[in-house]
């Protein structure tokens, strides 16, 4: 490799012993760490979570109560696929049908009386579902406030 007294902006290609090419000097170093760059930024957009069922509710829709026994068809961190076997309160719910339910963080989960987390809710279980549900026409958005394992 030469030395260029002056230059600061060279960059040099060197073949290695083992066939292989190199990139020397300051914009040679610039060029790998941009190619770092991109291949982590394209791995990191590749893991981004896919977007949920249906948006968060926003402060210009209409909230209403809801309040159902379901089974657990499918789970998720923030989000429960239920049958609907029993309404006792909410408008437009249907006895057999399916919907997804959010639960937060500030959602309580008990059984039988007693404090138990998210964990313990299991597909096949039979949970009452008390909440709010929101939004314009037909997407609605079911938020629970609490969920109670019953069987």
């Amino acid at each position: 490799m030469r030395n260029f007294p002056g230059a600061l902006n060279v960059l040099l290609i060197e073949a290695s012993a083992e066939g292989e090419l190199r990139l020397k000097g300051r914009v040679g170093h610039a060029l790998t760490v941009v190619a770092v760059l991109l291949v982590s930024s394209t791995m990191v957009a590749a893991q981004t979570p896919s977007p949920s069922p249906s948006p968060a509710p926003t402060s210009t829709t209409r909230r209403a109560p809801f309040e159902i026994e379901a089974r657990i068809l499918r789970i998720s961190r923030s989000w429960a696929q239920v049958e609907v076997l029993k309404v006792t309160r909410g408008a437009g719910l249907k006895t057999h049908g399916k919907l997804w339910v959010r639960h937060t963080a500030r959602t309580k989960v008990l059984n039988a009386g007693k404090g138990a987390s998210f964990r313990d809710l299991k597909v096949g279980k039979t949970v009452a579902i008390t909440g709010t549900a929101s939004g314009r026409g037909p997407a609605l958005t079911y938020q629970a406030g609490s969920v109670t394992i019953v069987k």
